[in-house]
């Protein structure tokens, strides 16, 4: 179970327009503890409420609290100042974020705590709460996202148009990135360093020797820079590692996310009726930053998605009509399996 609580001060939830309150964060810690094999409970860091005449100290309390009632793991995500949100772009305080979680880390450490990846803090002996760091996933929803190894994959984000495709037999995808054997495994990496660490031979198994040697040959010049160490295997983030990755992962997401963000977010304003408030109001896609990465990966990878369930030239629409197609056989009258419930696909 993870539990968005964000702070346990209603002064920092009314600044992040958060729409419940402190207490009611609270009561829902408190009634998962102990009904779930894990608990996570989400909190955001923003330096600049850390400063003299905002709520100094209340992010700290918050992770304190946490670590108190003995959750099973706490995220400590840092507010991403989208374009497109009511907080706008602006630059942020990388030392000052830096120090904030040095702090979490000394914190967990007196409460029996480790940090598992750059932004999580687990008991020790908890299972782990885990979604982005799954090497392979598929998303089911709006708005989720699949990783097959080699091809990333974005749902419709409007929940009309994801509904309506599912209900119409065609994947509810939008869009489609071939990432092919090199990009796949950057993507794998990149999330496995997220995890605190990347090995070479999960890599290897995966995509083969060379791609393994090349991030051997990565990983020994980082290790030369401080910022990763061998262990077990493969390499491990060391702190200064950990900080690095901070700013490149933020930096990633306002190239990458962000721009992508914008464009699906563009799915509500059409659903809406003529007249009728748009959904999501709190985004302007038309602010948001325009990343060159996203233009770049845009136009290396992504590939052509055809909504027409029966294309010939879409293997995965393909592959959804021929399970479609097979579903149907075996619940024929005559079917040796028509009479069984209903078919796992």
């Amino acid at each position: 179970m993870s539990i968005g609580a964000q702070s346990f001060h209603d002064g920092v939830l009314a600044r992040l327009r958060r729409p419940h309150d402190a207490a009611t964060s609270r009561r829902a810690v408190e009634s998962a503890l102990g009904r779930f094999g894990c608990v996570d409970v989400d909190l955001i860091v923003d330096v600049a409420l850390e400063a003299p005449g905002a709520f100094p100290g209340a992010f700290l309390d918050d992770v304190r609290s946490c670590f108190a009632l003995g959750v099973d793991q706490v995220s400590t995500y840092p507010l991403m100042r989208f374009g497109y949100t009511p907080f706008g772009a602006a630059r942020h305080d990388r030392r000052r974020e830096h120090e904030v979680l040095a702090e979490v880390q000394d914190l967990a450490r007196t409460f029996g705590y480790e940090r598992r990846s750059v932004w999580t803090f687990n008991r020790r002996g908890s299972a782990p709460y885990t979604s982005i760091t799954r090497r392979r996933f598929v998303g089911m929803g709006a708005g989720a996202s699949s990783f097959t190894g080699r091809d990333f994959y974005v749902n419709h984000f409007g929940v009309g148009t994801y509904a309506a495709a599912v209900e119409e037999g065609r994947l509810p995808v939008a869009r489609w990135l071939h990432l092919g054997r090199w990009g796949g495994a950057g993507y794998d990496a990149f999330w496995q360093a997220y995890a605190g660490g990347v090995s070479p031979p999960a890599l290897e198994e995966a995509y083969g020797r060379t791609v393994a040697g090349a991030a051997r040959l990565t990983a020994r010049a980082l290790a030369a820079a401080g910022l990763v160490q061998r262990c077990d295997g493969g390499y491990r983030l060391t702190g200064r590692g950990f900080d690095r990755y901070h700013d490149l992962e933020r930096a990633v997401t306002y190239q990458l996310i962000e721009p992508l963000w914008a464009e699906m977010l563009g799915e509500h304003a059409a659903e809406a009726a003529p007249g009728a408030p748009v959904p999501a109001r709190w985004a302007t896609p038309a602010r948001a930053r325009r990343g060159r990465g996203w233009a770049l990966a845009s136009r290396l990878m992504e590939h052509p998605h055809h909504d027409d369930p029966h294309d010939p030239h879409d293997p995965h629409q393909g592959a959804l009509v021929a399970n479609r197609s097979r579903r149907r056989a075996l619940h024929r009258p005559g079917s040796p399996r028509s009479a069984v419930g209903g078919d796992s696909l």
